[in-house]
């Protein structure tokens, strides 16, 4: 039986090359449509034993790979690329009316490319090359992309032709060559493509959360906010994390919500840098309140055409007595003897019997929510 492979890697499109050279610097390009990659070998020709016409024994040809010769196409004229590949100097304005310009580079635009002088020793830059090739499943969804490597790569000079009716596409060829001991290339999987870094980017150097402390109860929100440095940078984007979400949780916008008592530590991430910085959220619980009723009584005399009244808020009392929610009162139980303003507590009286009433206190955003009762006993004058 003959064991079927599990890895078969199908790979479509040049989505993406990057460079990367010795000095560090690393830049990437993807108007590539093409990279065409040629072997390139040391052969040692096969070694034949042939006695009275015939074949009696042979050493067979050797080949060692020595590198690859790349060839990118289809590119649009990328300067500082061709510096890499071939030395020389690319030059930039330096001001919005292009009226100077230097090495030193701006987001005014390239001004001018000069290739090294003839006899110099300028050559180019050795550099790695990598390549990305798209991976789809079967239902045409990218799972990840193909990574090729090539080591110590080195530039051939670039000619740069015209033609009418025609945009310029200059091929760029490469020489890549593995040192002792190294491979001449690398397969590898990766889940994303590396993102490009936009030139003109402001780029984020440091991030503060305000307020660095902030105090709520169980329950309550808090809002916090981030000053982004430098106040131009271009992606002022923040991650909100906390470290306890049982004491407080954190959305997207940086409102934080009050969970337990206790304290949490909430963490804004720059996206662009990876900039961190705290805020100290401490939970305190509610402070409870109290309410006590105590039973009264009042007369009603059914002979009297006067509107006869009680004012009930007077049988409760709250603990703390200032700083709480809002009371409101209702008749809970009893006769059908009487009606109660709800917001100041004053009964009005229509005949005689027992009530139970009782004062609810509203939650506050520091004191909990609380209710008690009394027996309103209602006598015939």
């Amino acid at each position: 039986m003959v064991k079927k492979s599990r890895n078969e890697i199908p790979t479509i499109d040049v989505n993406l090359v990057t460079i990367t050279t010795k000095a560090g610097k690393e830049f990437g390009f993807d108007t590539s449509n093409q990279i065409e990659v040629a072997v390139q070998t040391e052969d040692t020709d096969s070694v034949k034993l042939v006695i009275k016409g015939i074949l009696r024994a042979q050493k067979p040809k050797e080949s060692t790979i020595t590198g690859h010769e790349i060839t990118l196409h289809d590119n649009v004229f990328n300067p500082e690329l061709v510096k890499v590949l071939q030395g020389g100097k690319v030059y930039y304005f330096q001001d919005a009316e292009k009226t100077t310009m230097s090495e030193n580079e701006t987001s005014f635009g390239f001004a001018k490319y000069t290739p090294p002088v003839a006899g110099s020793a300028d050559k180019g830059e050795v550099f790695t090359l990598n390549a990305y090739s798209a991976i789809y499943n079967a239902a045409g969804v990218i799972t990840g992309y193909e990574k090729t490597m090539y080591p110590n790569c080195q530039g051939v000079p670039v000619a740069f032709n015209s033609e009418d009716g025609s945009f310029r596409a200059p091929e760029y060829t490469i020489n890549s060559a593995p040192d002792i001991g190294e491979s001449p290339y690398e397969i590898e999987w990766v889940p994303e493509l590396p993102v490009l870094d936009d030139p003109d980017a402001v780029h984020v150097t440091g991030v503060e959360v305000l307020p660095a402390t902030a105090t709520i109860y169980v329950g309550g929100t808090t809002q916090l906010s981030v000053n982004i440095d430098p106040a131009l940078a271009t992606d002022k984007t923040v991650a909100w994390s906390t470290n306890n979400e049982a004491i407080a949780i954190v959305g997207e916008t940086g409102l934080v919500t009050a969970v337990g008592v206790g304290t949490a530590e909430i963490t804004a991430t720059t996206n662009d840098g990876g900039y961190t910085d705290t805020a100290e959220v401490t939970v305190q619980a509610k402070e409870e309140v109290t309410v006590s009723g105590t039973a009264d009584t009042t007369t009603y005399d059914a002979g009297s055409v006067e509107t006869q009244t009680f004012d009930a808020s007077a049988m409760f009392t709250t603990d703390p007595a200032s700083g709480i929610g809002a009371i409101t009162y209702a008749i809970t139980a009893g006769d059908n003897v009487a009606t109660i303003d709800a917001s100041t507590g004053l009964v009005t009286l229509t005949g005689t019997g027992e009530i139970t009433i009782t004062a609810t206190v509203a939650e506050t955003a520091t004191t909990q929510a609380a209710s008690g009762t009394a027996v309103l006993t209602i006598n015939a004058a």
